[in-house]
């Protein structure tokens, strides 16, 4: 494949970003580092997209593309020789569950909690001003 002024711009930022960072060039940092350089890469790509030309143009000699095993979205570039993958992101905190909380005491929780053991007919006869209840809540 002959390398096209285009890949061969895209073959030496995506050397000189590794030999900084010494991590990937991102796909979605590519506009604006061709901005600063005044490279139109839009009409280098005839209608395709980023990311489908660099799969298409990448080989041993130009680039890798790598892919994060969880976000998808995530694609990087790193130079032909360098073996590189994303770490995979530690599993994310769970929230407690409802029944991990440990239970709030104070009165208003109490009243609530003996009120809900009460048939409908009763619940239906009660009527506590929210004033009240507030006041429990202190």
């Amino acid at each position: 494949m002959e390398l096209t002024p285009f890949v061969t711009t895209l073959r030496a930022v995506t050397q000189e970003y590794w030999d900084i960072n010494k991590r990937p060039l991102l796909l979605s940092n590519l506009p604006g580092l061709f901005a600063e350089q005044q490279v139109d890469y839009r009409a280098e790509l005839n209608g395709e997209t980023l990311k489908s030309f660099v799969r298409r143009t990448s080989n041993d000699v130009t680039y890798k593309v790598i892919t994060h095993p969880v976000h998808r979205a995530k694609i990087g570039l790193v130079p032909p020789q360098v073996d590189y993958t994303f770490e995979a992101d530690p599993e994310p905190a769970k929230e407690a569950a409802s029944s991990e909380i440990p239970p709030v005491q104070n009165d208003a929780i109490v009243l609530l909690s003996i009120l809900s053991k009460l048939d409908p007919e009763d619940l239906e006869k009660i009527n506590i001003p929210v004033s009240v209840l507030a006041k429990l809540f202190k």
